[in-house]
């Protein structure tokens, strides 16, 4: 009898190990499609992985930077069929804010978008929402879009609502100024299961196989010693070898004047050495990195032509 009943209580094996790997794989695929969309329409201008909490806090599941806004996620996937109940929310928004936060300071000039993504449906049965005089008012599917759903489009809550605003106040720890510019960008986004990246199919679907390769590397950056928190569009493209996505690079014209016309007659600008191999590449190199452009070596230029001619390759394959 007792075998019985630990058995019929008993996890299985390798449960827990599962619902890890599934969350991390779901985690980094979901990675690759957004990071993905943004390379394709030329839009990202870097991602941050596994990176530190000072930094991005808690919306470290996901978090990319495009021209204009920054993404911030936290993911909650689970393998098991308990819905997403108001008490979950009310854990996990702290830490979102938190994350907000951290970002704005990290970004001031974009706008940042903090993630809540889920598979875990939203409950319609949870009994964690009352009002003023005790009473259950409503479920968590009906919160977000009575509650949630319009403090993002600023329309009017109902009154049966409005007792649960208070509370929202304090355990959200948003400010009367904070407040209205969270709630405009908060997106609570639902897994959409039915985008499932298919390694059978990897070598029939080139956006599969590229999917592929991208949360492969977004797993290696997380997984490695060296802790490599941040990747350019132009490291990613490059690490992978996306030669087709090149073109997607934005060109940028750098202009060097072997001669100074403006003042012809300077020794410091119109020196001996003005059009000498050497100092013409070492002079286009500290242009080019201006500009962003980083190779794997971690040195200071110098003026050493082979030193130089090695750099510029590095830079620019």
């Amino acid at each position: 009898m007792l075998e019985d009943i630990y058995k019929k209580n008993s996890i299985p094996n390798g449960t827990g190990e599962r619902a890890a790997m599934g969350g991390y794989t779901h985690q980094y695929d979901e990675f690759a499609r957004k990071v993905y969309e943004c390379i394709i329409d030329g839009s990202l201008e870097e991602i941050r992985v596994a990176d530190a909490d000072d930094n991005v806090g808690k919306l470290d599941d996901i978090c990319y930077a495009t021209e204009r806004e920054v993404h911030g996620y936290q993911v909650k996937w689970t393998n098991s069929n308990n819905s997403f109940k108001y008490n979950d929310f009310k854990e996990l928004l702290p830490s979102i804010v938190d994350g907000w936060r951290k970002l704005k300071i990290l970004y001031p000039n974009k706008n940042v978008i903090p993630h809540l993504l889920t598979n875990r449906p939203y409950s319609e049965n949870d009994r964690g929402i009352y009002n003023k005089e005790g009473q259950v008012i409503g479920p968590f599917i009906q919160y977000k879009s009575n509650v949630l759903d319009k403090l993002k489009d600023g329309s009017a809550i109902e009154a049966k609502w409005t007792d649960t605003l208070s509370e929202l106040k304090v355990f959200s720890t948003l400010t009367d100024e904070e407040g209205p510019l969270f709630w405009d960008s908060f997106a609570m986004d639902y897994f959409d299961e039915q985008d499932e990246i298919r390694v059978e199919i990897k070598y029939s679907d080139k956006r599969i196989e590229d999917l592929l390769d991208l949360a492969r590397l977004i797993q290696m950056m997380a997984s490695r010693k060296e802790r490599k928190t941040l990747a350019t569009r132009h490291e990613i493209v490059r690490m992978l070898n996306w030669s087709q996505w090149s073109r997607l690079i934005p060109e940028i014209s750098i202009r060097y004047y072997a001669f100074d016309f403006t003042d012809p007659s300077s020794q410091l600008n119109n020196d001996s050495n003005r059009g000498d191999k050497t100092v013409f590449l070492y002079d286009v190199l500290k242009m080019m990195e201006s500009y962003g452009f980083k190779g794997e070596g971690h040195t200071l230029l110098y003026r050493d032509y082979s030193f130089l001619k090695n750099r510029f390759q590095d830079i620019t394959t």
